[in-house]
Parts: C-alpha cells; sequence; structure tokens
C-alpha cells in the first residue's frame, strides 16, 4: 500500500512523492488497492471527462483525498476538475472500492452531461464532494447489475444542475441507479431539476438530508415494472421547490417493500394547487409518515392519491420555522419558537456554496439546526429541563452545555424511552396515555404536572 501525492502544475514524470508529485493523470494509471493519493488544492483544467478506473477491494479501498498545505487538513471541497463546458462528464467513477475526499466537478452547463458520477461500481464513498454549474445530474449512481455493497454520498452538495437542454428531468443527487445507495448529510439546493431521485432495487434512502429551492420536485421517486426497493427518508427538509415536495411516478402497482417518512419537514413547495406536498400517480404506493411537520405548501400536504399510515398526529406548522429558508438565505436552523414542536435528531454539518454552513455546533432537527438558545445553568428550571427532555422523541436522554458553563447537563425522559418501544402516546386533560403497538390495548397512564419544580417523568403507573 503505497502513498502518492498529485499537484495541478506537476511537470510530469515524477515518482510521486510530496517533493516530486505525480500528476493527476500519472497518479490514475498508477495508484492499486490499498493506495491513499494526497491532492493539492487548485484548479484541475481539462477538456474531457477524469474516469477513475481501477478497483479496490472491500478491506483495502483506493483513497482520493484533497489537501491544502499539508496533507490532511482540508475539510470542505478543495480539488476542482474543471471541464471548460465542454461536451463531456467531468468525473467518472468507474472502479469500485474508491473514496473520494473533498473534491468539486465543474463546468459543462451547455451540454447534456453530469458531474460526478458512479457508473456500475460498488462500495464507493463521496465525502464532501460537491457539484456545480453542470448540463444534467451533479452526483449520481448508476448500477447495471445489483450489487452487495451500495454507495454513498456523505455530506456532498449539489447546486445549480441541469442547465443543459434536458435539464428539467435532471437531479442534483441522484440514486435512482445505485443499488442500496444512501445519502447522508447532503444539500441538493437551487438546481434547475429535482432535488434527489431514487429508484432501483433494494434498499436505499436519505438521513439528513435537504432538498431546497429546485425548479421541479424535491425528491422523485420513480419505480418501474418489476422492481422492489425500501426507501427510509429520515431527519430531512424539503423545502421551497417549484413542483410536489414529494412524487412517486410509479409504473405498477407492485408495491410490496415500504417507503417510511420520518421526522421531516416539508413546506412552501409548489407554485400551483395541483402542486402538493406529497403527490403520487395514484397505483396504490402506501407511504408511512412518522413525525412529519408540513407548512405552507401550495396544493394539499398529502395529496389523495397516496396512501399513508400515520401512527401519530399529523403536524401543522403556522408559520415558517426556519431562521431564513430564502433562496439566497439557505439558513435552515430552527428558531426556538419551532424546537418546541418538532423532534430532536442528531448533530449535523452542511456545505453550502463551497463552504460550511456554521451550523455544526447546533442540535439538529429534522435536516436542520436550531438557534443557540443561550440558557445559563443558574436559570434552567426544571419545567424547562423537562420540556428539552421530553422534546426529544425516541431518545432516553439529552446532554447539552450551557452558555454560562462547561458542566453538560443530562436530562433523562422516560417520555423517551416508551416512544421508542410504542406506536402511540398522548397527553390529554394532563394525563400521558400510553397505547401497545396495535394501537389499542393500553399499557398504562399517569398525570402528568406542569410544575415548575416537577421533577421528570420517572415511571408509568
Amino acid at each position: 500500500m503505497a502513498t502518492y501525492h498529485v499537484t495541478n502544475d506537476a511537470p510530469g514524470g515524477g515518482n510521486g512523492d510530496i517533493d516530486d508529485p505525480f500528476t493527476l493523470a500519472e497518479a490514475i494509471s498508477t495508484v492499486a488497492a490499498g493506495d491513499l493519493v494526497n491532492v493539492k488544492s487548485g484548479t484541475y483544467l481539462t477538456t474531457a471527462v477524469t474516469t477513475f478506473a481501477t478497483a479496490g477491494d472491500g478491506d483495502n479501498l483506493i483513497t482520493w483525498r484533497g489537501y491544502v498545505n499539508t496533507p490532511g487538513d482540508a475539510t470542505v471541497p478543495v480539488v476542482i476538475i474543471d471541464v471548460q463546458d465542454n461536451d463531456a462528464n467531468i468525473i467518472d467513477i468507474t472502479g469500485a472500492f474508491q473514496r473520494f475526499e473533498y473534491f468539486e466537478a465543474r463546468n459543462n452547463p451547455t451540454w447534456e452531461k453530469n458531474g460526478m458520477q458512479i457508473l456500475g461500481a460498488e462500495g464507493v464513498i463521496c465525502y464532501r464532494c460537491r457539484s456545480e454549474l453542470t448540463g444534467q445530474t451533479g452526483l449520481s449512481t448508476s448500477f447495471s447489475v445489483t450489487h452487495s455493497f451500495g454507495s454513498s454520498f456523505i455530506e456532498c452538495e449539489s447546486t445549480d444542475w441541469g442547465n443543459g437542454p434536458s435539464g428539467a428531468s435532471t437531479s442534483g443527487i441522484n440514486l435512482s441507479g445505485g443499488h442500496n445507495s444512501w445519502a447522508f448529510g447532503c444539500i441538493a439546493h437551487n438546481g434547475h431539476g429535482w432535488g434527489f431521485q431514487f429508484g432501483q432495487t433494494g434498499v436505499c434512502g436519505m438521513v439528513n438530508c435537504i432538498s431546497a429551492h429546485n425548479a421541479q420536485y424535491g425528491i422523485h421517486f420513480s419505480k418501474s415494472v418489476g422492481s422492489e426497493y425500501m426507501v427510509g427518508i429520515s431527519n430531512c427538509t424539503i423545502w421551497g421547490n417549484d413542483d410536489h415536495g414529494i412524487y412517486f411516478s410509479i409504473s405498477s402497482a407492485n408495491n410490496n417493500l415500504p417507503v417510511i417518512i420520518n421526522n421531516c419537514i416539508i413546506g412552501e413547495n409548489g407554485t400551483i394547487s395541483s402542486e402538493h406536498g406529497i403527490h403520487s400517480n395514484g397505483t396504490g404506493l402506501v407511504a408511512s409518515l412518522v413525525n412529519v411537520a408540513f407548512f405552507n405548501n401550495f396544493g394539499d400536504d398529502v395529496n389523495a392519491s397516496v396512501t399513508v399510515w400515520e401512527p401519530q398526529d399529523r403536524i401543522t406548522l403556522t408559520a415558517d420555522p426556519f431562521v431564513d429558508s430564502s433562496a439566497t438565505g439557505l439558513d435552515f436552523r430552527l428558531t426556538l419558537t419551532a424546537t418546541q414542536l418538532l423532534s430532536v435528531g442528531s448533530p449535523k454539518r452542511y456545505i453550502i456554496n463551497g463552504e460550511f454552513a456554521g451550523w455544526e455546533n447546533f442540535l439538529d432537527i429534522g435536516g436542520v439546526q436550531t438557534q443557540a438558545c443561550n440558557i445559563s445553568a443558574d436559570n434552567l428550571s426544571a419545567d424547562a429541563a423537562n420540556k428539552i427532555a421530553d422534546h426529544v422523541l425516541r431518545r432516553s436522554s439529552v446532554t447539552m452545555e450551557t452558555a454560562t458553563t462547561p458542566d453538560a447537563l443530562d436530562l433523562q425522559s422516560l417520555y423517551g424511552v416508551v416512544a421508542r418501544l410504542t406506536n402511540k402516546m398522548e397527553v390529554s386533560d394532563a394525563t400521558l396515555t400510553v397505547t401497545k403497538a396495535d394501537l389499542y390495548e393500553e399499557l398504562g397512564h399517569q398525570t402528568v404536572t406542569q410544575s415548575s419544580s416537577a421533577n421528570p417523568v420517572d415511571s408509568v403507573d
């Protein structure tokens, strides 16, 4: 296993050492399974596609890692592959088991070509990569056969895709050709087509992702006859897209595997009354909605064409929950008022316009972050602590650090514990009632109070 170095001004003929680096083409032709290639920041100009064809294996990935001054110092995309608006894809990954860190694909807007795409290769990871100014899709997977190992986009960004002649039918992040492929902590925004796209056999999904201010659907599911897949969408935000927030385009009624949408915010989607928060072409798809919040979609929140199962009451927001959800602001942190209505996910960082959004020190709610609340330890009442803990649905505790002291406060919540194990709980007339998964058999109930000196709930009678 070797370590090589690449710069965009290498003269050629080097040995790959940091003082005698390779060109990018030399590194591509040299690498083998298990090798690490440190690629110096800068713009790598080309007129043709850059293809990474050598494969690693499941135990020995080939890693391509951007850096700024010293290897390992990059945090955002710094290696820019620029095809200078030529008729070519920008980056094609055809070799399996490779990892790409801090790469950017850009500049083929007038052609029907893609940004950074995984072509038939399993086990590929793209970490903190991005695509901008492309003719068709920004980041994509495309498999012609079923693979045991999927591919993943992690904390990636796609923007300004779909500039070519068929741009309206393209997507920022396309997982439709990726069997068992996922997107984690990604954002697709301000594109000319769909934000995210799915449609292949297997298990796939997106977690802690944002699809916002795109010219078409926020998420597009296309399922052909004979294909079977299970999709999970968790802790995501689908906001301000010009058509449906989520659209299911299904070619058959053979929908045995579920679509599960959990802890998401779907709002401000559509521009006419026939464009909805969630819409289907009506072939019998059943979607499970758990803790999904809606706000001000132009048509229905969930159109009648979609059959949904909701074990909890649907959340309808009465105000925009974000700090600045405009197409230029893109500040998807929740206001403090909104945090009282929505449950808490996990910390996440987002790359927006090539830089960190600066949210990494905040709690994540859905696909967004909450503002700092600056509560001092001395002013945190038992009642406030209870409310914070009990908003952490599906969790047993939350740890927070106050503004005036570095001491962490561990808040316990039986409500959160119970929520992990049951399908229904509700508070009515100051009584907490917990119901078994069948929604009929009552497990227990307990009177709850709102006293400022109350202790956290610690048992259910």
